[in-house]
């Protein structure tokens, strides 16, 4: 992936044109993006380095979805482009999703959901 760009929003748009309320959100953070592969490594490298704060990122964006009139807060699910630790991770991570869909993307859990007791 190369960050929150033209792309992103794109596919947020055609999935809001299927009815669906979509939300393209910048994971790495402060509008960055990568224009060479080596770049997008040295980003998803950084990001995963903090997970903790890619993790409250997400969950930002999920909560501010959620508040959204047209979302049911209980059929949340994401889907992640090309970014190796991209939301498809989010899935395993312990947050509430309904589903998680991965194109390009990674599915090694970078900190694996507890299970509850």
């Amino acid at each position: 992936m190369v960050g929150h760009n033209e792309y992103a929003r794109k596919r947020a748009r055609m999935l809001a044109e299927m009815g669906y309320a979509a939300l393209a959100v910048d994971m790495y953070g402060e509008g960055k993006q990568a224009m060479h592969p080596d770049d997008a490594g040295k980003f998803s490298s950084e990001l995963m380095k903090n997970f903790d704060t890619a993790k409250a990122r997400f969950i930002a964006a999920m909560e501010f979805l959620k508040k959204q009139p047209t979302v049911d807060p209980g059929r949340i699910a994401a889907i992640g482009y090309c970014l190796a630790e991209d939301c498809a991770e989010y899935g395993t991570a312990g947050i509430d999703l309904k589903g998680v869909a991965s194109f390009h993307g990674g599915l090694n859990a970078v900190k694996p959901a507890q299970q509850g007791g």
